[in-house]
């Protein structure tokens, strides 16, 4: 079984004309909520051996909240631009090249394509993934390679 944690990063700064897109920090409200969403995820135990972020700031802002909040050290999120203005292919090509030794992973990205990804990956995931919003999706699968050809079964969804 391999468990997908997708995490759409939490607000953001509006465009702005002197900061690039990925560039964009958090607001103080995006921290707030990554610090109250990751929180449910340790209350009830829902822990990632592995954390994959977008290098933009904004996403990688709301992985290092999320890994306080589940005690996993900073210096082992991965950063894979694949995860930033990708597509669904970014997140498939990402998700095949994870080592199996890894059973549950939280990828933390953007829209529209953490969307598109859920919708991609849940058979039954109708909806749009708001900031800070989380879906987790499980496979019955041994190994992430497999997943590209696969749909998994929703295992939560939670909005701030």
């Amino acid at each position: 079984m391999k468990t997908i944690i997708l995490v759409r990063h939490s607000r953001a700064t509006k465009i702005m004309l002197k900061i690039e897109d990925i560039d964009r920090p958090l607001v103080e409200d995006g921290i707030e909520d990554a610090y109250k969403m990751s929180s449910w995820m340790k209350k009830n135990k829902h822990l990632p051996d592995l954390f994959i972020t977008s290098p933009a700031v904004r996403a990688y802002g709301t992985a290092m909240v999320f890994a306080r909040t589940l005690d996993y050290q900073l210096n082992k999120i991965k950063i894979n631009k694949k995860l930033y203005e990708c597509g669904v292919d970014g997140f498939l090509d990402v998700i095949s090249s994870i080592k199996d030794e890894y059973d549950t992973v939280i990828l933390f990205g953007h829209n529209p394509d953490i969307t598109q990804a859920a919708y991609n990956f849940a058979r039954d995931f109708v909806d749009d993934l708001p900031t800070t919003g989380i879906v987790a999706i499980d496979f019955n699968v041994l190994s992430w390679e497999e997943i590209t050809t696969s749909k998994g079964t929703i295992k939560f969804v939670k909005r701030p």
